[in-house]
């Protein structure tokens, strides 16, 4: 006949089982039941065993045999799919005894005879505390050329990258010279930066706007653009005022075509466009200068939006002052994505001594870089720009240099 064990651990289910059914006995299901009286309302957690002796079930019987007979004695129990009675030997019996009160929570599946015999090794020899952890040490060169970059705030997880790229396809004597060290480092670096010519180069006529935020030297850029194609290249060149809201941006704008000898065109409405450069057919090249916009005010970037909607063909170019924060640089560029981008002008390089949230985001953008504009003279301060002329100002050889 099943009886029922009912126990706050396995453990000592199993020895309730052992001391009255013995050894052998069998093992017919096992379950959480909770502890105590029924009308207990707060009852413990604990294991219910249904067990019997060993002479009570056939042994030759199948398993479906032996679930039909736990059925029709305990109806009220649930029928345990997938289960095999199992004897108890002594060996497991005293093997549950022996663990800790609270840590067995199945019946012991462990026989005497699999139990491995202890066989004393050699202890192997263990590494210091921590020094599987440690980064690969540097060389001193390598050391210092990484404390530039990280004082020019470029991005940390891409400089140990980098250095990890050097270690790897150099070997530590040359990767320790100076000069090897510091010219392998900075072609890594120009290669994650691209540069273009700008487009205005490249064709008989080109439409160019500059974008960018309300003093950030977008004005004074043009004026240097127009210059730079005027006097050096000898191109016709026109300027188009779309920058008509702001306090003095007329006056600056009839300054600088004047001193130029430049035809002004004004614009105050995205219909205007049209009408302004349809008297512009003989000129090789046309400056917009557009508004200035917040990137955190949505109305000034969509009045901005319907200025570039008007304007289909066009080279696109985005001004960014190299002293702003790199995240309100991603946000500048992030906002103007749809109309797409076709290079970035840095400005105000005479202003900062940290070159690396410029560097980080070219990189990261893929934006490639147009000019360089530094400088308060207008009629100078303008160059092509290059990835090795900024990586060179990572290592100190800065516009203020």
């Amino acid at each position: 006949m099943p009886k029922s064990y009912i126990a706050e651990t396995m453990r000592e289910a199993l020895l309730m089982v052992q001391a009255e059914l013995g050894p052998d006995a069998i093992v017919l299901s096992a379950r959480e039941a909770p502890l105590g009286s029924p009308w207990n309302v707060w009852k413990r957690p604990g294991v219910e065993v249904v067990a019997m002796a060993p002479g009570e079930l056939p042994v030759k019987e199948s398993l479906p045999a032996a679930e039909e007979t736990v059925k029709d004695v305990l109806p009220s129990r649930e029928k345990v799919t997938g289960w095999q009675p199992r004897r108890i030997t002594r060996e497991e019996a005293r093997l549950a005894n022996q663990m800790p009160r609270g840590s067995q929570t199945d019946a012991p599946s462990v026989k005497a005879s699999d139990t491995p015999k202890k066989v004393d090794l050699p202890a192997a020899p263990s590494a210091p505390a921590g020094k599987e952890d440690e980064p690969v040490e540097l060389p001193p060169v390598l050391a210092s050329l990484r404390r530039q970059l990280l004082a020019q705030e470029v991005d940390e997880a891409f400089v140990e990258r980098t250095l990890q790229v050097m270690l790897q396809g150099q070997s530590v004597s040359l990767v320790s010279t100076p000069e090897v060290a510091h010219k392998t480092l900075a072609r890594l670096l120009e290669a994650e930066v691209t540069h273009v010519v700008p487009a205005s180069l490249q064709s008989e006529r080109q439409v160019v706007c500059v974008v960018g935020m309300s003093g950030g030297g977008k004005t004074s850029t043009v004026a240097r653009m127009a210059m730079d194609y005027r006097q050096r290249l000898g191109k016709k060149v026109a300027w188009v005022c779309a920058d008509t809201l702001r306090t003095g941006a007329i006056g600056e704008a009839r300054a600088y075509t004047d001193a130029l000898d430049l035809p002004l065109r004004l614009v105050y409405t995205p219909q205007d466009l049209s009408t302004a450069l349809a008297g512009l057919d003989d000129v090789d090249l046309v400056l917009i200068d557009t508004p200035g916009y917040n990137p955190y005010r949505e109305q000034e970037i969509v009045e901005l939006g319907s200025f570039l909607s008007e304007l289909p063909e066009r080279a696109l170019y985005l001004v960014v002052p190299a002293n702003m924060k790199e995240g309100d640089l991603f946000c500048m560029s992030g906002a103007l994505n749809v109309f797409g981008l076709d290079g970035v002008i840095v400005t105000k390089l005479d202003e900062t001594s940290t070159y690396g949230g410029v560097y980080n985001f070219v990189r990261k953008s893929h934006l490639p870089l147009a000019y360089f504009a530094f400088g308060k003279a207008a009629s100078a301060g303008l160059e092509a720009a290059t990835s090795q002329r900024l990586v060179a100002a990572l290592f100190g050889k800065g516009w203020n240099q």
